[in-house]
């Protein structure tokens, strides 16, 4: 995705429920755009970056937290 952000990625997984929150390389997606589509499925708007190359993709619940090491690349083109 851009620098600019504003990518639409879907992350897939288990026992996601509403509340969920979404970070990659540490800066947090707009809660306004990440959305729990089912317990499996929560599609979000990428942040804004400062950096290219890889960044962890994090997903916290209730349940607790998981990581996607290197989840998402940002490119300038």
């Amino acid at each position: 995705g851009l620098l600019i952000g504003g990518t639409t990625i879907t992350i897939t997984g288990d026992y996601f429920v509403s509340g969920a929150t979404v970070t990659i390389g540490g800066v947090a997606c707009n809660p306004l755009y990440v959305v729990v589509v089912n317990a499996t499925k929560i599609t979000a708007t990428t942040p804004a970056s400062f950096t290219t190359g890889a960044k962890n993709v994090v997903v916290t619940t209730v349940g607790g937290t998981d990581t996607l090491t290197n989840g998402f690349t940002y490119t300038t083109t």
